[in-house]
């Protein structure tokens, strides 16, 4: 028993190096200032990532916005779970443990087709708890959306844009939009019947790719055309 458990300490004891080895090495990215991933607590109360909009939720959607643009060039929104963003990015050279541990789910990209009456209710269901937290508010790239958290649920948006030639124009209720998220939403994680139903009729394609890997080539990507990630 004592040799078995030694041979098996000495091989967790080297797989671990290897592991730990890899999570260290550094992408070709460095962080400018802190990313957060806050989170309501005893001495914060105002700013969520589950409830607000932040540095780091623009960041990973960005990324998946702009990773399925260069395979479907027509898609034109992304939104990313809040719940599925885990941990904060420290100013610094970012590493591949970093990345990996803010989205730490493996979830798929995918790309769909959403009317605009689609859209509107999937956003009143992010935004159902608000300015409370919820899992399932979202992170959103390509789309302004204004609402009033002191309406009652299911009718909370004011008003919906898409990112058009960098102007802002108003989402249409019978306009059909392409858009990306991971596939956990896309499938109707955190309550989401409107994409599940999408996802049933068939309107969703896989990209075939990892949304962390998705956001490790576009950190490196600004990085390299940009030299600031802030």
């Amino acid at each position: 028993g004592g040799v078995l458990a030694s041979r098996v300490a000495d091989v967790y004891a080297r797989l671990k190096s290897g592991v730990d080895e890899l999570a260290n090495t550094p992408i070709d990215a460095v962080a400018t200032t802190d990313l957060t991933n806050p989170r309501f607590n005893d001495t914060n109360t105002t700013n969520s990532v589950r409830a607000n909009e932040t540095a780091l939720g623009n960041l990973v959607t960005d990324a998946m916005l702009y990773k399925a643009k260069e395979k479907f060039p027509d898609v034109q929104i992304a939104f990313q779970n809040s719940g599925g963003i885990r941990a904060p990015i420290a100013a610094g050279p970012i590493t591949l443990g970093q990345i990996y541990q803010v989205l730490p789910f493996g979830n798929n990209p995918v790309v769909l087709t959403l009317s605009g009456s689609e859209l509107k209710e999937i956003m009143e269901h992010a935004l159902r708890s608000a300015p409370g937290e919820s899992g399932g508010f979202l992170q959103i790239s390509g789309m302004k959306v204004i609402f009033d958290s002191e309406r009652e649920p299911s009718n909370r948006v004011v008003k919906m844009y898409v990112v058009e030639n960098d102007d802002l124009t108003e989402i249409d209720m019978n306009t059909v939009y392409s858009v990306t998220t991971n596939a956990y939403t896309a499938s109707g994680g955190d309550g989401f019947k409107t994409l599940e139903n999408a996802y049933n009729d068939g309107r969703v394609i896989d990209l075939g790719e990892n949304e962390w890997e998705q956001f490790k080539d576009h950190l490196e990507d600004w990085q390299a055309r940009d030299g600031e990630i802030n």
